[in-house]
């Protein structure tokens, strides 16, 4: 996004044309759907846990950590719906890098210092993470803990 906006109110999530739509990922945690507002993509996510405490954690972290270059960020939040508009990035997570790669034919050289970055970048989140207290440095669901909170480069 390339312009300062106040975040998007339950009202205005609701008007969201919700015609077009790509279904981009469902999984037990949320429905994640591209949609269109303001001529901007942008991510629809549908937290489908029902539980009022896990869904106020959700917005809260996304609410204290905001704005950060590791985050996506928010463009409207609901907490009544469990509704939560982010940006939208083309290739989604970095977990697909290697497809991606393929797809783009970049030369060797190029490739590899974006993979250095990419390295260097999740160093990054992970003291990000840990300066938040969100990662202990022995736990095992950091790839769980990163497609929940969105982190993207």
């Amino acid at each position: 996004m390339h312009e300062c906006h106040q975040w998007l109110s339950c009202k205005e999530i609701g008007k969201i044309d919700r015609k077009n739509y790509t279904r981009l990922e469902k999984k037990s945690i949320k429905r994640l759907s591209l949609l269109s507002w303001n001529n901007y993509p942008v991510v629809l996510s549908k937290v489908l846990n029902k539980d009022k405490g896990w869904n106020d954690r959700i917005t809260s972290n996304y609410r204290r950590l905001q704005p950060h270059p590791f985050l996506l960020q928010v463009i409207g939040m609901c907490r009544k719906k469990r509704l939560i508009v982010t940006e939208y990035h083309q290739f989604l997570d970095t977990h697909k890098a290697s497809r991606v790669f393929k797809q783009l034919k970049l030369p060797e050289n190029e490739e590899s210092l974006i993979r250095l970055q990419l390295c260097i970048d999740y160093a990054g989140i992970i003291e990000f993470l840990q300066m938040n207290g969100l990662y202990q440095c022995d736990a095992n669901i950091l790839h769980k803990l990163l497609t929940q909170l969105f982190f993207h480069r």
